[in-house]
């Protein structure tokens, strides 16, 4: 059982961002439980993609989980065609939330407004680097 309310943090950063227009991301160290107990979100935000920066970053040592927001599009996956690309493309905004144990969950908020819980999250280049810095947690700290 995780220490961190995964879902409450996931639906926490997906109603900061009421609009698609997300530039970059902000990643988020949380120490708290809920974000009820929060006086505040300090992220930490960059133009830079999640991977590049994750494989730089060691979270302190006090950490439970990672938030993860960034800016995207989506867009049907029957084409050899990239999302952004794509003339059916939609902008969104994504959050991802991974604590600890590795646990994830994701929000999607698509251009109307509507917001999609996505579950366990997903797999790919950055869950594996969210998991590469929890990992890393408490071995030493450097900045983002």
């Amino acid at each position: 059982m995780s220490d961190v309310d995964i879902e409450a943090w996931a639906d926490a950063l997906i109603a900061r961002h009421p609009t698609v227009d997300v530039n970059g991301h902000e990643l988020i160290a949380i120490s708290h439980p809920t974000p009820i107990e929060t006086p505040g979100i300090r992220p930490m935000r960059s133009q830079r993609h999640p991977v590049d920066r994750l494989r730089r970053y060691t979270p302190p040592t006090e950490l439970l989980a990672l938030g993860l927001v960034c800016g995207g599009w989506v867009a049907p996956i029957d084409t050899n065609v990239r999302p952004s690309a794509h003339p059916d493309a939609r902008r969104i905004v994504q959050v991802v939330v991974m604590d600890r144990t590795g646990s994830q969950t994701a929000r999607v908020r698509y251009p109307d407004g509507t917001v999609q819980p996505m579950g366990g999250g997903g797999v790919g280049r950055v869950p594996e680097a969210l998991r590469a810095a929890l990992r890393r947690s408490g071995r030493r700290r450097t900045a983002a």
